[in-house]
């Protein structure tokens, strides 16, 4: 089912989508200048051969085709499968451009942590379109309401934090972002007994969740018995 946010950030996100790749291609990234150097081997010449080549064109074929199939579905309104292609065509090669179809799908199908996610990996990438980063960055600021977050503190930074079971970077600091509803979240290191928080966040709610771990107890030594006056029968 299609959603709209209803402001001219996703009419743009929408529109950079269907024109990364309206021939069905995806823009690939441009090779390394090699002005004043030597020139790279031509297919067929001594140095790299073509077999590196030809695996490097059927790459970039298959994502095309992925892209294709993407944009297809896209544009008949089922986004899952677009984004499911969209996420193959990325792992075939990962053109940062993808990245904006991978938000988008996942935006139109209200995955909107999803959407932030590969927003913000494009917005992070070398090769991002500058003109499309400052609009990105504008719709992700809508994207933030419609999401929870939370900052986690622990006091052992060795220490392993799940998120409803999966492992989170909590140590890179910032927001960890998840959508409205309930979850759980546990600090685990070993010796320690493992800490465990369960919320519940609503939209545009932030929270803080913060552990002190404490090592296990020792066990209680009892004084030995003395069998010696006792009777076995």
């Amino acid at each position: 089912m299609s959603r709209g946010l209803g402001c001219s950030a996703i009419a743009m996100s929408l529109a950079a989508w269907l024109s990364v790749a309206s021939d069905g291609s995806a823009r690939e990234p441009e090779e390394p200048n090699q002005a004043g150097g030597e020139q790279p081997a031509e297919r067929g010449s001594s140095g790299a051969g073509p077999t590196g080549d030809l695996r490097e064109d059927m790459v970039k074929q298959a994502a095309r085709a992925l892209l294709a199939e993407g944009i297809n579905h896209a544009r008949a309104n089922d986004f899952e499968t677009a984004l499911d292609k969209f996420e193959h065509a990325y792992a075939v090669f990962p053109s940062p451009n993808l990245l904006i179809n991978i938000g988008t799908s996942a935006f139109q199908l209200g995955r909107y942590v999803k959407a932030i996610d590969a927003y913000r990996r494009y917005l992070a990438h070398p090769e991002r379109d500058h003109a499309y980063a400052e609009q990105l960055a504008s719709l992700m600021l809508v994207l933030y309401r419609r999401v929870g977050g939370i900052s986690v503190q622990v006091s052992h930074q060795e220490a392993v934090v799940r998120l409803d079971g999966e492992v989170v970077p909590w140590q890179r600091g910032g927001w960890i972002w998840v959508s409205p509803g309930p979850h759980s979240i546990v600090a685990d290191l070993e010796g320690y007994p493992s800490a465990i928080e369960f919320f519940t966040i609503k939209m545009g709610e932030r929270r803080d969740v913060r552990f002190t771990l404490s090592r296990f107890a020792a066990p209680l030594v009892e004084e030995p018995v003395d069998w010696s006056g006792i009777a076995v029968v």
